[in-house]
């Protein structure tokens, strides 16, 4: 799969390889299972092999039409570098005053894909996930990857504008 490859290591010593293309694949490999239902999107197959596992997460397909209107919204190419490794959740102030998953960085990045996805409207809960948000971007810092999470918020938070 050519794309862009990047290798993320960690203070315990584990690491994280991932590699995106311009289809909208993105390839993973851990140095260790991947545990605690971070990627339980039943559109990810998981391959462990010994103690790695390699984890393939293609772009949203056209089973449903988007719940996003016209305009910016989130995008693929951008929440498509998340790979749910939690390293965001101590640095997200709001998930650690209410410990619930929907309202981490990755929590919110799983309901962006949903809507994109057709699965989950621009309803009460989105909105109520969204708001939540202090826009703080401490998770940007704390992103091995480097999820560009404040312009994530920034189009959702457009898209509720406009369409709730």
């Amino acid at each position: 799969m050519p794309g862009t490859r990047n290798k993320s290591f960690h203070r315990d010593g584990s690491w994280v390889g991932y590699e995106s293309s311009s289809q909208g694949t993105i390839g993973v490999v851990a140095s260790h299972a991947i545990h605690g239902g971070a990627l339980e999107d039943p559109d990810a197959s998981l391959v462990a092999a010994g103690s790695t596992s390699i984890v393939e997460i293609k772009s949203p397909t056209a089973e449903k039409p988007s719940n996003y209107g016209p305009g910016e919204a989130p995008r693929w190419d951008v929440y498509s570098k998340c790979i749910h490794c939690g390293l965001c959740l101590n640095a997200c102030p709001t998930y650690r005053e209410l410990g619930l998953e929907m309202d981490s960085p990755r929590g919110r990045i799983y309901q962006m894909i949903q809507v994109e996805r057709g699965r989950l409207p621009i309803g009460e809960s989105f909105v109520r996930h969204m708001d939540l948000c202090l826009d703080c971007r401490a998770c940007e810092t704390a992103c091995p990857s480097g999820v560009e999470y404040g312009r994530l918020v920034e189009a959702a938070r457009g898209q509720i504008e406009r369409f709730y």
